[in-house]
Protein backbone atom coordinates (compact mmCIF):
# COMPACT_ATOMS: atom_id res chain seq x y z
CA UNK A 1 0.00 0.00 0.00
CA UNK A 2 1.19 3.72 -0.27
CA UNK A 3 1.54 4.11 3.19
CA UNK A 4 3.76 1.08 3.84
CA UNK A 5 7.36 1.95 4.79
CA UNK A 6 10.10 -0.55 3.99
CA UNK A 7 11.98 -1.32 7.00
CA UNK A 8 15.71 -1.37 6.07
CA UNK A 9 17.04 1.02 8.45
CA UNK A 10 20.31 -0.56 9.65
CA UNK A 11 23.79 0.74 9.94
CA UNK A 12 23.77 0.08 6.28
CA UNK A 13 25.07 2.38 3.81
CA UNK A 14 22.39 3.49 1.27
CA UNK A 15 22.05 5.57 -1.77
CA UNK A 16 20.63 9.01 -1.46
CA UNK A 17 16.54 9.24 -1.85
CA UNK A 18 13.79 11.70 -1.80
CA UNK A 19 12.90 13.00 2.04
CA UNK A 20 9.83 11.36 1.01
CA UNK A 21 11.02 7.81 0.32
CA UNK A 22 13.05 5.20 2.90
CA UNK A 23 15.68 3.06 2.68
CA UNK A 24 15.39 -0.20 1.02
CA UNK A 25 17.21 -3.52 -0.30
CA UNK A 26 17.15 -1.64 -3.33
CA UNK A 27 19.03 1.86 -1.81
CA UNK A 28 21.03 -0.10 0.29
CA UNK A 29 24.69 -0.13 -1.06
CA UNK A 30 26.45 -3.87 -0.84
CA UNK A 31 29.87 -3.46 0.71
CA UNK A 32 31.39 -6.11 -1.04
CA UNK A 33 30.65 -4.43 -4.08
CA UNK A 34 33.28 -1.48 -5.30
CA UNK A 35 30.99 2.06 -5.74
CA UNK A 36 31.92 4.70 -8.02
CA UNK A 37 31.70 8.60 -6.53
CA UNK A 38 28.17 9.57 -7.61
CA UNK A 39 27.62 13.26 -6.78
CA UNK A 40 25.81 13.79 -10.28
CA UNK A 41 23.68 10.84 -9.09
CA UNK A 42 22.36 12.56 -5.67
CA UNK A 43 22.21 15.73 -7.93
CA UNK A 44 20.05 14.47 -10.39
CA UNK A 45 17.90 12.52 -7.52
CA UNK A 46 17.30 16.20 -6.18
CA UNK A 47 16.24 17.38 -9.14
CA UNK A 48 13.62 14.77 -9.74
CA UNK A 49 12.85 14.57 -6.19
CA UNK A 50 11.51 18.71 -6.49
CA UNK A 51 9.73 18.09 -9.19
CA UNK A 52 8.05 15.00 -8.03
CA UNK A 53 7.11 15.75 -4.27
CA UNK A 54 6.68 19.51 -4.21
CA UNK A 55 3.12 20.50 -3.88
CA UNK A 56 1.35 20.54 -7.75
CA UNK A 57 -1.67 22.31 -6.38
CA UNK A 58 -0.53 25.88 -5.35
CA UNK A 59 -2.38 29.47 -4.78
CA UNK A 60 -3.09 31.03 -7.34
CA UNK A 61 -0.20 33.95 -8.81
CA UNK A 62 2.67 31.45 -8.03
CA UNK A 63 3.49 28.90 -10.55
CA UNK A 64 1.82 25.34 -10.85
CA UNK A 65 3.23 21.90 -12.43
CA UNK A 66 1.86 22.46 -16.03
CA UNK A 67 1.20 18.46 -16.58
CA UNK A 68 0.72 15.28 -14.74
CA UNK A 69 1.07 12.18 -16.68
CA UNK A 70 -0.46 9.56 -15.80
CA UNK A 71 1.31 6.09 -17.10
CA UNK A 72 -2.05 4.09 -18.26
CA UNK A 73 0.09 1.46 -20.50
CA UNK A 74 -0.87 -1.53 -19.12
CA UNK A 75 -0.50 -3.80 -22.65
CA UNK A 76 -0.28 -7.59 -21.41
CA UNK A 77 2.43 -8.66 -23.72
CA UNK A 78 5.15 -6.58 -21.78
CA UNK A 79 6.72 -8.65 -19.04
CA UNK A 80 8.34 -6.90 -16.11
CA UNK A 81 11.82 -5.68 -17.82
CA UNK A 82 9.88 -4.03 -20.83
CA UNK A 83 7.35 -2.67 -19.00
CA UNK A 84 10.07 -0.58 -16.41
CA UNK A 85 11.56 0.67 -19.55
CA UNK A 86 8.10 2.35 -20.99
CA UNK A 87 7.55 3.96 -17.46
CA UNK A 88 11.84 5.11 -17.08
CA UNK A 89 10.78 6.59 -20.97
CA UNK A 90 7.30 8.16 -19.60
CA UNK A 91 8.96 9.36 -16.55
CA UNK A 92 11.46 11.07 -18.60
CA UNK A 93 9.45 12.89 -20.93
CA UNK A 94 7.42 13.95 -18.69
CA UNK A 95 10.18 15.69 -16.11
CA UNK A 96 12.78 16.89 -18.82
CA UNK A 97 9.47 18.50 -20.35
CA UNK A 98 8.68 20.17 -16.50
CA UNK A 99 5.68 17.92 -15.91
CA UNK A 100 5.01 15.34 -12.77
CA UNK A 101 4.09 11.98 -12.76
CA UNK A 102 2.79 9.12 -11.25
CA UNK A 103 0.88 6.23 -11.17
CA UNK A 104 -2.41 5.35 -12.96
CA UNK A 105 -4.58 5.66 -10.03
CA UNK A 106 -7.46 3.05 -11.77
CA UNK A 107 -5.02 0.60 -13.40
CA UNK A 108 -5.52 -2.85 -14.18
CA UNK A 109 -2.03 -4.46 -14.75
CA UNK A 110 -2.05 -8.08 -15.23
CA UNK A 111 1.15 -8.46 -12.78
CA UNK A 112 -0.48 -6.66 -9.73
CA UNK A 113 -1.62 -8.55 -6.87
CA UNK A 114 -5.96 -9.10 -7.21
CA UNK A 115 -7.63 -6.04 -6.37
CA UNK A 116 -8.24 -7.30 -2.66
CA UNK A 117 -4.66 -6.61 -1.51
CA UNK A 118 -3.96 -3.25 -3.55
CA UNK A 119 -7.13 -1.75 -4.96
CA UNK A 120 -5.56 0.37 -7.38
CA UNK A 121 -3.46 -2.45 -9.39
CA UNK A 122 -0.23 -0.07 -10.49
CA UNK A 123 3.61 -0.11 -9.76
CA UNK A 124 2.75 0.82 -6.47
CA UNK A 125 1.72 -2.25 -5.53
CA UNK A 126 5.65 -3.37 -5.12
CA UNK A 127 7.25 -0.15 -5.23
CA UNK A 128 7.52 3.50 -3.37
CA UNK A 129 5.06 6.04 -4.43
CA UNK A 130 6.40 8.45 -6.66
CA UNK A 131 4.83 11.33 -4.75
CA UNK A 132 3.05 12.58 -1.91
CA UNK A 133 -0.32 11.55 -0.81
CA UNK A 134 -1.34 14.57 -1.00
CA UNK A 135 -0.51 14.97 -5.01
CA UNK A 136 -1.77 11.73 -5.78
CA UNK A 137 -5.15 12.79 -4.21
CA UNK A 138 -4.90 15.87 -6.39
CA UNK A 139 -5.07 13.21 -9.52
CA UNK A 140 -7.65 10.95 -8.03
CA UNK A 141 -9.90 13.65 -7.39
CA UNK A 142 -9.61 15.27 -10.56
CA UNK A 143 -9.64 11.95 -12.56
CA UNK A 144 -13.03 11.32 -10.76
CA UNK A 145 -14.36 15.26 -11.72
CA UNK A 146 -13.63 13.98 -15.19
CA UNK A 147 -15.84 11.13 -14.93
CA UNK A 148 -18.68 13.16 -14.01
CA UNK A 149 -18.59 15.59 -15.58
CA UNK A 150 -18.87 12.88 -18.56
CA UNK A 151 -21.68 11.28 -16.52
CA UNK A 152 -19.97 7.37 -17.10
CA UNK A 153 -17.63 5.58 -14.48
CA UNK A 154 -14.05 5.21 -14.88
CA UNK A 155 -13.31 1.70 -16.48
CA UNK A 156 -10.36 0.10 -14.94
CA UNK A 157 -7.67 0.54 -16.87
CA UNK A 158 -8.95 3.61 -18.94
CA UNK A 159 -8.61 7.29 -18.71
CA UNK A 160 -10.04 10.12 -20.61
CA UNK A 161 -7.46 11.03 -23.06
CA UNK A 162 -6.80 14.53 -21.74
CA UNK A 163 -8.12 16.15 -18.44
CA UNK A 164 -7.96 20.07 -17.66
CA UNK A 165 -8.88 20.35 -14.03
CA UNK A 166 -9.43 23.21 -12.17
CA UNK A 167 -9.60 22.58 -8.15
CA UNK A 168 -11.26 24.38 -5.31
CA UNK A 169 -11.57 23.18 -1.70
CA UNK A 170 -15.68 22.73 -2.34
CA UNK A 171 -14.75 19.97 -4.74
CA UNK A 172 -12.26 17.96 -3.02
CA UNK A 173 -13.12 15.28 -0.82
CA UNK A 174 -9.48 15.16 1.07
CA UNK A 175 -9.30 18.55 2.62
CA UNK A 176 -5.59 17.61 3.42
CA UNK A 177 -4.24 18.10 -0.08
CA UNK A 178 -5.07 21.81 -0.01
CA UNK A 179 -3.73 24.28 2.99
CA UNK A 180 -6.76 26.77 2.74
CA UNK A 181 -9.68 28.39 1.05
CA UNK A 182 -7.80 30.04 -1.69
CA UNK A 183 -8.62 29.06 -4.82
CA UNK A 184 -6.06 26.47 -6.19
CA UNK A 185 -4.56 25.99 -9.27
CA UNK A 186 -5.08 22.71 -11.23
CA UNK A 187 -2.59 20.82 -13.30
CA UNK A 188 -3.28 19.53 -16.82
CA UNK A 189 -4.01 15.87 -16.36
CA UNK A 190 -3.10 13.54 -19.21
CA UNK A 191 -2.41 9.45 -19.65
CA UNK A 192 0.78 7.79 -21.30
CA UNK A 193 -0.25 5.21 -23.50
CA UNK A 194 1.26 2.34 -25.49
CA UNK A 195 1.03 4.70 -28.65
CA UNK A 196 2.48 7.51 -26.25
CA UNK A 197 5.97 5.59 -26.73
CA UNK A 198 6.42 5.57 -30.34
CA UNK A 199 5.84 8.86 -30.09
CA UNK A 200 8.32 9.52 -27.70
CA UNK A 201 10.57 7.48 -29.90
CA UNK A 202 10.32 9.30 -33.11
CA UNK A 203 9.57 12.93 -31.89
CA UNK A 204 12.27 12.89 -29.36
CA UNK A 205 14.54 10.80 -30.49
CA UNK A 206 13.88 8.41 -27.37
CA UNK A 207 13.84 10.82 -25.09
CA UNK A 208 18.39 11.67 -25.72
CA UNK A 209 17.39 15.15 -27.33
CA UNK A 210 15.49 16.22 -23.93
CA UNK A 211 18.53 15.13 -21.98
CA UNK A 212 19.73 19.32 -22.38
CA UNK A 213 16.69 20.15 -21.13
CA UNK A 214 17.56 19.19 -17.51
CA UNK A 215 20.23 21.95 -17.10
CA UNK A 216 24.01 22.75 -17.73
CA UNK A 217 25.44 19.92 -15.11
CA UNK A 218 23.69 17.00 -16.51
CA UNK A 219 24.24 17.89 -19.93
CA UNK A 220 26.97 15.85 -20.64
CA UNK A 221 25.09 12.48 -19.45
CA UNK A 222 24.51 9.63 -21.72
CA UNK A 223 21.11 8.11 -22.51
CA UNK A 224 22.19 4.83 -20.49
CA UNK A 225 23.16 7.04 -17.49
CA UNK A 226 19.54 9.05 -17.95
CA UNK A 227 17.74 5.01 -18.30
CA UNK A 228 19.82 3.75 -14.96
CA UNK A 229 18.62 6.68 -12.63
CA UNK A 230 15.05 6.89 -13.56
CA UNK A 231 14.95 3.16 -12.95
CA UNK A 232 16.67 3.14 -10.09
CA UNK A 233 13.79 5.82 -8.94
CA UNK A 234 11.17 3.89 -10.03
CA UNK A 235 12.19 0.43 -8.48
CA UNK A 236 12.64 1.33 -4.67
CA UNK A 237 11.23 -1.60 -3.11
CA UNK A 238 8.08 -0.81 -0.72
CA UNK A 239 7.95 -2.43 2.84
CA UNK A 240 6.54 -5.58 2.23
CA UNK A 241 8.86 -6.21 -1.21
CA UNK A 242 11.83 -5.22 1.08
CA UNK A 243 11.02 -7.42 3.73
CA UNK A 244 10.32 -10.31 1.21
CA UNK A 245 13.78 -9.36 -0.44
CA UNK A 246 15.98 -8.92 3.05
CA UNK A 247 14.59 -12.62 4.27
CA UNK A 248 15.23 -13.89 0.86
CA UNK A 249 19.01 -13.08 0.97
CA UNK A 250 19.46 -14.47 3.95
CA UNK A 251 17.34 -18.02 3.73
CA UNK A 252 19.13 -18.53 -0.19
CA UNK A 253 22.52 -18.16 1.10
CA UNK A 254 23.65 -14.71 -1.16
CA UNK A 255 26.88 -14.35 -0.49
CA UNK A 256 30.13 -12.32 -2.26
CA UNK A 257 31.87 -13.21 -4.85
CA UNK A 258 29.06 -14.20 -6.76
CA UNK A 259 27.61 -14.81 -10.43
CA UNK A 260 24.06 -13.63 -11.84
CA UNK A 261 23.09 -15.86 -14.06
CA UNK A 262 19.80 -14.86 -16.48
CA UNK A 263 18.88 -18.19 -18.42
CA UNK A 264 16.15 -17.35 -20.34
CA UNK A 265 13.81 -20.39 -22.01
CA UNK A 266 9.96 -19.93 -21.74
CA UNK A 267 8.27 -17.93 -24.51
CA UNK A 268 11.58 -16.77 -26.01
CA UNK A 269 12.41 -20.92 -26.93
CA UNK A 270 9.30 -21.23 -28.06
CA UNK A 271 9.60 -18.49 -30.50
CA UNK A 272 12.93 -20.36 -31.76
CA UNK A 273 15.24 -17.39 -30.40
CA UNK A 274 18.66 -18.63 -30.88
CA UNK A 275 19.91 -17.12 -27.18
CA UNK A 276 16.95 -19.12 -25.31
CA UNK A 277 17.64 -22.81 -26.60
CA UNK A 278 20.98 -22.66 -25.07
CA UNK A 279 21.42 -24.89 -22.36
CA UNK A 280 23.07 -24.29 -18.63
CA UNK A 281 26.50 -25.33 -19.71
CA UNK A 282 26.78 -22.59 -22.08
CA UNK A 283 26.63 -20.42 -19.13
CA UNK A 284 29.09 -22.11 -17.22
CA UNK A 285 31.55 -22.18 -19.62
CA UNK A 286 31.13 -18.31 -20.10
CA UNK A 287 31.22 -17.97 -16.28
CA UNK A 288 34.37 -20.11 -16.27
CA UNK A 289 35.88 -17.36 -18.53
CA UNK A 290 35.00 -14.11 -16.98
CA UNK A 291 35.08 -15.35 -12.95
CA UNK A 292 37.17 -18.37 -12.88
CA UNK A 293 37.25 -18.12 -9.18
CA UNK A 294 34.02 -17.94 -8.55
CA UNK A 295 32.31 -20.95 -7.36
CA UNK A 296 28.34 -19.66 -6.46
CA UNK A 297 26.05 -19.08 -9.01
CA UNK A 298 22.86 -16.97 -8.93
CA UNK A 299 20.28 -19.08 -11.32
CA UNK A 300 17.13 -16.96 -12.88
CA UNK A 301 15.12 -19.23 -14.77
CA UNK A 302 11.71 -20.26 -15.76
CA UNK A 303 13.10 -23.80 -16.29
CA UNK A 304 12.96 -26.02 -13.95
CA UNK A 305 15.16 -28.28 -15.98
CA UNK A 306 18.23 -25.74 -15.60
CA UNK A 307 17.68 -26.17 -11.92
CA UNK A 308 18.26 -29.48 -12.42
CA UNK A 309 21.50 -29.45 -14.47
CA UNK A 310 22.75 -27.69 -11.79
CA UNK A 311 23.48 -31.07 -10.25
CA UNK A 312 26.11 -31.46 -13.26
CA UNK A 313 28.07 -28.95 -11.46
CA UNK A 314 29.06 -30.19 -8.23
CA UNK A 315 32.06 -27.69 -7.52
CA UNK A 316 29.73 -24.96 -7.20
CA UNK A 317 27.49 -23.54 -4.77
CA UNK A 318 23.54 -22.42 -6.94
CA UNK A 319 21.59 -20.03 -5.03
CA UNK A 320 18.01 -20.28 -6.76
CA UNK A 321 14.23 -19.43 -5.18
CA UNK A 322 11.91 -22.09 -4.34
CA UNK A 323 8.76 -21.41 -6.82
CA UNK A 324 7.10 -23.52 -9.29
CA UNK A 325 8.78 -23.20 -13.16
CA UNK A 326 6.35 -23.82 -15.42
CA UNK A 327 8.69 -22.56 -18.87
CA UNK A 328 5.79 -20.85 -20.68
CA UNK A 329 4.32 -17.31 -21.52
CA UNK A 330 4.25 -16.05 -17.71
CA UNK A 331 1.91 -13.08 -18.75
CA UNK A 332 -0.81 -15.72 -20.76
CA UNK A 333 -0.42 -17.87 -17.33
CA UNK A 334 -1.41 -15.17 -15.49
CA UNK A 335 -4.01 -14.02 -17.25
CA UNK A 336 -5.17 -17.66 -17.41
CA UNK A 337 -4.82 -18.07 -13.33
CA UNK A 338 -1.97 -20.99 -13.73
CA UNK A 339 0.21 -18.26 -12.20
CA UNK A 340 -0.43 -15.83 -9.16
CA UNK A 341 1.03 -12.37 -10.05
CA UNK A 342 2.29 -11.34 -6.69
CA UNK A 343 4.00 -14.74 -6.55
CA UNK A 344 5.34 -14.55 -9.64
CA UNK A 345 6.55 -10.58 -9.16
CA UNK A 346 7.66 -11.44 -5.97
CA UNK A 347 9.99 -13.85 -7.42
CA UNK A 348 10.99 -12.08 -10.12
CA UNK A 349 11.41 -8.43 -8.34
CA UNK A 350 13.97 -10.43 -5.41
CA UNK A 351 16.04 -11.85 -7.95
CA UNK A 352 16.59 -8.83 -9.28
CA UNK A 353 17.85 -6.95 -6.36
CA UNK A 354 20.41 -10.07 -5.78
CA UNK A 355 21.46 -9.98 -9.42
CA UNK A 356 22.21 -6.18 -9.35
CA UNK A 357 24.65 -6.58 -5.87
CA UNK A 358 25.96 -9.45 -7.68
CA UNK A 359 29.82 -8.75 -8.89
CA UNK A 360 28.93 -11.03 -12.35
CA UNK A 361 26.14 -11.21 -14.67
CA UNK A 362 25.49 -13.56 -17.51
CA UNK A 363 22.23 -12.94 -19.72
CA UNK A 364 21.44 -12.78 -23.14
CA UNK A 365 20.79 -9.34 -24.14
CA UNK A 366 17.80 -10.84 -26.00
CA UNK A 367 15.62 -10.27 -23.12
CA UNK A 368 14.54 -7.01 -21.36
CA UNK A 369 14.89 -8.17 -18.02
CA UNK A 370 18.60 -8.74 -18.65
CA UNK A 371 18.93 -5.37 -20.24
CA UNK A 372 17.12 -3.99 -16.96
CA UNK A 373 20.07 -5.70 -14.75
CA UNK A 374 22.58 -3.97 -16.19
CA UNK A 375 20.59 -0.48 -16.10
CA UNK A 376 19.55 -0.46 -12.69
CA UNK A 377 23.15 -1.69 -11.50
CA UNK A 378 24.51 1.33 -13.29
CA UNK A 379 22.29 3.66 -11.93
CA UNK A 380 22.67 2.18 -8.45
CA UNK A 381 26.57 1.64 -8.58
CA UNK A 382 27.56 4.27 -11.06
CA UNK A 383 29.11 1.21 -12.67
CA UNK A 384 27.66 -2.37 -14.79
CA UNK A 385 29.09 -5.36 -13.40
CA UNK A 386 31.51 -7.24 -15.58
CA UNK A 387 29.22 -9.28 -17.77
CA UNK A 388 28.97 -11.95 -20.73
CA UNK A 389 25.68 -11.16 -23.01
CA UNK A 390 26.69 -14.98 -25.24
CA UNK A 391 27.01 -13.56 -27.93
CA UNK A 392 23.97 -11.08 -28.06
CA UNK A 393 23.69 -7.53 -29.17
CA UNK A 394 21.97 -4.73 -27.41
CA UNK A 395 20.77 -3.09 -30.42
CA UNK A 396 17.34 -3.89 -31.36
CA UNK A 397 14.21 -1.91 -32.46
CA UNK A 398 13.68 -0.38 -28.94
CA UNK A 399 17.11 -1.35 -27.42
CA UNK A 400 16.08 -0.05 -24.03
CA UNK A 401 14.55 3.90 -23.90
CA UNK A 402 17.09 6.27 -23.91
CA UNK A 403 19.97 3.95 -23.61
CA UNK A 404 21.11 2.94 -27.27
CA UNK A 405 23.63 0.81 -28.53
CA UNK A 406 26.45 3.50 -29.18
CA UNK A 407 25.53 4.79 -25.67
CA UNK A 408 25.55 1.16 -23.69
CA UNK A 409 29.34 -0.07 -25.93
CA UNK A 410 30.99 3.57 -24.13
CA UNK A 411 29.68 2.74 -20.99
CA UNK A 412 31.00 -0.72 -20.74
CA UNK A 413 34.18 0.81 -21.93
CA UNK A 414 34.10 3.42 -19.06
CA UNK A 415 32.41 2.32 -16.26
CA UNK A 416 32.22 -1.49 -15.79
CA UNK A 417 32.85 -1.83 -11.92
CA UNK A 418 35.88 -2.62 -10.69
CA UNK A 419 35.38 -6.14 -8.52
CA UNK A 420 36.87 -6.34 -4.77
CA UNK A 421 38.71 -8.58 -3.73
CA UNK A 422 37.07 -10.88 -1.50
CA UNK A 423 38.25 -12.18 1.87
Amino acid sequence: SRSSLPTSTSSSVHRHLCAYMHPNVLSMLDPHKAYQAHHPGDLFMDWVCKRQFNAWVIEAGNKPVKEVMVFADNEETAGLGARMMRVACAFWSTLSRGGAFTSQPFANWLYAPAESECPERNNDCYFQPLTSPANYQLVKEGLKLAVAREGKQLAQGALPSLVQVSLSPSKVSDPAILHDAQFRIGPKISQWTRESLTLFYTKHNRGIDLVDKTGPQFALKSGCWVMGHMQFMLMQANAELDRASQAARADLGFEHPIVAMHVRHGDRAEMGQKGALMGLEKYMKEAKQIAPHVKRILIMTEDQEVIDDTAKFPDYTFVYTKVPRLNTRIGLAIKNGEIDPKVESYNALINLYMAVDSDYFIGGLGSSWARMILMLSYGKYNCMQPHATLGSSWSSKWEYGMCTAKSFSEVVQKHTCRVKKQN
